[in-house]
């Protein structure tokens, strides 16, 4: 844009210079080639130098000397004072006030003599110009804004991105450690208590074996010691166990069956849920996302679409699970936007490396897929351990 606007102006400028010869015969033609050349490089110059301090000297010299071509030579110089408007819009704005102004009066001072009509249309000419080049440096200003603002969201795009990815990565690193804890204390309370009761019973049964040709009695009373610590280590291996289990009420807080059941009954809805495939156990993290998702997809089928049935498949695939939940409710009019709800949904399941897309042709469907490869790191790990 600015090589085509410059190519206009060296053009403007040959174009007004021989139309002045024309008018003009008396006029020595080489030494106003020579002028003209001589403005051609002050406004080379003065673009080369259009990113500096230097420009608004480089401007001053320009108009002034136009009007000295335009006081030796007359013609229609008079006209190059509006290659200079382009120039004077990319000065701070009192600056642009002054030049203008200046232009203008220097403008009207050289066509005092002319006819009205033409000073009128002239004056004319040099408004609309301003107004022009002021409306084109204003777009120029505002889309060098848009780039820098684009570039400012395409970074911080990049950033969270990247904080997602180290969230995922986290995430995944505390469900592992959690898992590790669990697991540590679970066999420190099994070592502990009933290791040692164990240990205790078979030096026992060791003390038992060689009394019970020689002292029968006394292999009895041992024996019968031994058969009260095994009570005790059953006891203590059943309160391990309870311990290990969550409350129902707890179980019951992330079930999907109960979720369903629970929705259906304050709703007064229909809802079909299926499972397919053969079922594998799923991380927390996977089994809360789906929960989460369930239950955002029922309350917007009930609040937005008015349904009166929804439809939930659990599908388990070899290297992927794949939920589906539609709906009978109403279409959306126009195309749909994402709100917080959708919005939120997606980036749970991207959160984990999935995907989600909507349907809307008959039904309106939600697809979910969970990759597999959560679950066989998960189980790699345990067989490692053991």
């Amino acid at each position: 844009m600015k090589y085509q606007l410059s190519v206009f102006h060296y053009l403007f400028i040959i174009i007004t210079a021989l139309g002045t010869l024309f008018l003009n015969t008396e006029i020595d033609a080489p030494i106003f080639t020579l002028f003209i050349l001589l403005l051609i490089f002050i406004k080379q110059a003065k673009n080369y130098y259009s990113s500096t301090k230097l420009l608004p000297w480089f401007i001053l010299i320009e108009t002034g000397y136009i009007f000295w071509l335009n006081y030796q030579f007359q013609g229609i110089l008079f006209i190059l004072f509006f290659i200079t408007i382009s120039s004077i819009f990319r000065l701070k704005s009192k600056l642009q006030w002054f030049f203008i102004i200046g232009q203008w009066i220097l403008l009207n001072f050289l066509l005092i003599q002319q006819p009205p009509s033409l000073l009128l249309v002239m004056n004319l000419l040099y408004v609309m110009t301003s107004l022009l080049y002021w409306n084109i440096h204003s777009l120029t200003y505002k889309q060098k804004d848009m780039t820098y603002l684009y570039d400012q969201l395409r970074g911080k795009h990049y950033e969270l991105e990247a904080a997602r990815k180290r969230i995922k990565e986290y995430a995944s690193e505390v469900e592992k450690m959690a898992q590790i804890e669990e697991r540590n204390r679970i066999s420190k309370e099994i070592h502990d208590e009933l290791g040692h009761q164990l240990i205790r019973a078979k030096m026992m049964m060791e003390a038992a074996l060689p009394l019970v040709q020689d002292h029968p009695k006394k292999s009895m009373i041992l024996l019968e010691q031994i058969k009260d610590q095994l009570s005790n280590n059953m006891e203590t291996l059943r309160k391990t166990v309870r311990n290990m289990k969550p409350d129902d009420h707890k179980i019951h807080q992330y079930s999907l069956n109960y979720l369903i059941d629970q929705f259906a009954k304050s709703c007064n809805i229909k809802i079909q849920y299926d499972v397919k495939g053969l079922a594998y156990p799923l991380y927390p993290s996977a089994e809360l996302t789906l929960y989460r998702n369930v239950q955002e997809a029922m309350t917007n089928a009930v609040k937005h679409a008015h349904a009166t049935e929804i439809n939930i498949r659990l599908e388990f695939h070899t290297h992927f699970i794949e939920f589906l939940i539609s709906n009978n409710g109403e279409m959306p009019m126009k195309k749909l936007r994402k709100g917080l709800g959708l919005r939120g949904m997606e980036e749970r399941i991207e959160l984990l490396g999935g995907e989600m897309s909507i349907e809307s042709s008959n039904l309106f469907i939600v697809n979910m897929r969970l990759p597999r490869k959560y679950i066989e790191i998960q189980q790699t790990n345990e067989r490692s351990e053991l």
